[in-house]
């Protein structure tokens, strides 16, 4: 069997498809919040967001970094790690930028 290879412009642009996925989704589940947790202020909401918002720094920290990482200390492609984080910084900004104009468009 054969090993595709993907080139590091494609694999950023899936990256920050996962990102925006991954934040639509936490995006979705805040919108949705009160509605489940009632508004009244107590001391588990802000206990939930701040897990919330630590393991969704982890989580995005794995979708962004694990592949680079792999490619700097396993494989020795330190120029292709560092590329890697530029076209999914780069796709990021993209994507960002579209949703920007989307949302403007909506008003």
């Amino acid at each position: 069997m054969e090993k595709r290879k993907y080139s590091l412009g494609l694999i950023g642009f899936f990256q920050a498809l996962g990102l925006v996925g991954y934040c639509s989704l936490i995006a979705l589940f805040i919108s949705q919040a009160n509605k489940w947790f009632g508004k009244d202020p107590n001391y588990f909401g802000p206990l939930l967001f701040l897990m919330l918002f630590t393991t969704s720094a982890f989580i995005c920290a794995l979708i962004v970094g694990a592949y680079p990482f792999i490619l700097y200390f396993n494989k020795k492609q330190t120029k292709q790690a560092i590329k890697l984080v530029f076209y999914t910084a780069g796709w990021l900004l993209v994507l960002v930028i579209s949703t920007i104009i989307f949302i403007l468009s909506q008003s």
